[in-house]
This record gives C-alpha cells, structure tokens and sequence, in this order.
C-alpha cells in the first residue's frame, strides 16, 4: 500500500487550523515567529515536518500499511508486540536505560520509547515543547523542488496542539477510562491494576472504540524519558493505538462529537523551503543547532 499524501494546500485546510495558509517571505517569518514562541508557554506542544505534504503517520503504521501485515497479523496490536520482542532481541543492551533511569523493567512504554530513537518501528510520533526544536527538524533535510506540480513539494509544515484540550496523559488513564476498562472486564482480580507496568493496562490502550492520543513522557509517575534524544530534544511522544489513521484523522475522530462551530484541534504553518538559509540563521542566533539538538543518541 503506497500511504496517501496531500495533494493540495486546500485539502490541508480540510484537515488543521491553516492548513491552507503559506509563510513564503522572511519578514512574514519574522512577524509571526513570536506567536509560536509564545503558544510555547501556553501549554502547547511542536512537530517539525520537512514536507508539508506528508501525513502524521508513525513509523509503524508505515510498516504495518507499506507491507501490507494485516494478512500476516490478527491485528496492528500483534505486530507491535512483534516489533518489541524482535527489539529486545536485537539490542541485548536495552535494560541499561531501565537501570538508569529507575524505571520499572516491565514498563512497556518505556521500551516504545527507546524503540523511537533506536530506529525501530513504533506507534508513536514525536514532537517536542520548544517550538524551535520542531523549526529544526522541519528544515533538515528540507529541498525545494521547483519542477513539481504539487506546490507543497516546496514547503515545510510545522503542527502544534494544545495538550490543555488534545493529549490524554497517562496520570489521567485510570480516571478518565476506568469504566470503560472495568466494562468490557479487561481488569479482574489480580490484574485489577492502572500501572503502565501491568501487561493488561498496556493491552487495553489498542481496544478503545475512539482511538486516543496519548503523551506518554511528561508524567514522572510513568517515566518514559530514557535516552539523550527525548532530554537534548525536550520531547514528549504521542501514542496513536490506531493502526491506519494518522494523527490528524484521529484527532477529527476523537473531536467528531464537538459541539459548537465546526473544530480541528491541530494547527499547521506550511513555510516555505526558500527560507531555509534565513531560518536556520534564527535558529544559530537561538542557540538551536545540531550540536545541541542531536548530541548523539544512546540509552542513557
């Protein structure tokens, strides 16, 4: 399966907050980069892509849709317990970061989140606090390509939410679903437990009827910070249980039943790829570089 892509500013639109709407001058840059500064403060949070006509998938569901592994697995849950035992036993080091960090050896998440910096797949996508972190990643890598027909081939996109009114942390798992859990009696007895570290808790966050999208490092209580790339980065990871929509679809899902005007709760800056030279001046003058964003990956 080849993974859609946009086609249009327009059908962006469709889909975040100005999505449709282009940075194409260094002074436009300029006079709204402070905006996105201070959204920093206001609980938001970044992701930095460098082309604007990708979809948020995570490196999972790449793998799970390219390869077509719904015929070989029951379900995306299967193949992502697939891709953590296979991690385990290819990196005879993963407990180090355990250790390390004091965190539990049986917490799942924790693995996930050493997957992503290990270059495995998994269901999560990153995005960080420092909105210019996202500006970085954004134009790394980042090429125009004048001949293309598309015109978001030359544009970089930033998206950014409110963790106020979008993320779902896991200190808040037990209250917010513990009904829903208790319904459908995936806790019983013994296994009556909310911690991260209980193999029935991490099972029931693929079996949501509304898929959810969750931060699954800035809760100290379920510590997921345990290699250099999440701390130099000041990342957080967004849990996505669905294994065919990207973020910004399971977002729309999540919000179907808003009431009131009609609501998308990403937002996306498409800034185009010309200003790489002037960006990238902005962002040495801040002290955002590789040096300091990508000090070297590792478990601790």
């Amino acid at each position: 399966m080849i993974l859609p892509q946009y086609v249009s500013l327009e059908e962006k639109q469709n889909h975040f907050q100005t999505g449709g709407s282009v940075i194409n001058l260094a002074t436009q840059f300029d006079a709204v980069i402070p905006k996105l500064i201070s959204h920093s403060r206001n609980k938001f949070v970044f992701r930095g892509v460098n082309e604007a006509k990708y979809k948020l998938y995570n490196s999972a569901q790449r793998k799970f849709l390219q390869n077509d592994l719904a015929v070989k697995f029951e379900s995306y849950k299967e193949f992502i317990y697939s891709e953590m035992n296979l991690f385990k036993l290819e990196n005879n080091n993963w407990k180090n970061a355990y250790v390390y960090s004091g965190i539990n050896i049986d917490n799942h998440l924790a693995l996930l989140s050493l997957m992503q910096h290990r270059g495995s797949p998994a269901p999560c996508i990153d995005f960080t606090t420092n909105p210019l972190i996202s500006l970085y990643f954004a134009f790394k890598n980042s090429e125009i390509n004048e001949g293309s027909i598309n015109v978001l081939d030359n544009y970089v996109s930033i998206y950014f939410l409110c963790t106020e009114h979008f993320l779902i942390p896991f200190h808040n798992f037990g209250n917010v679903y513990r009904e829903a859990l208790l319904s459908r009696n995936i806790f019983k007895g013994e296994n009556h437990s909310l911690s991260l570290n209980n193999y029935k808790a991490f099972e029931a966050m693929f079996l949501f009827d509304n898929p959810m999208l969750y931060d699954i490092t800035i809760d100290p209580e379920y510590a997921t910070i345990n290699n250099k790339s999440i701390l130099s980065q000041n990342g957080i990871l967004l849990l996505n249980p669905n294994g065919n929509a990207p973020v910004e679809d399971t977002a729309q899902y999540i919000f179907r039943n808003h009431t009131g005007e009609p609501w998308l709760p990403i937002q996306c800056w498409n800034i185009n790829k010309a200003l790489k030279k002037h960006v990238n001046h902005f962002l040495d003058l801040s002290g955002v570089n590789e040096k300091t964003v990508e000090p070297g990956a590792g478990f601790t």
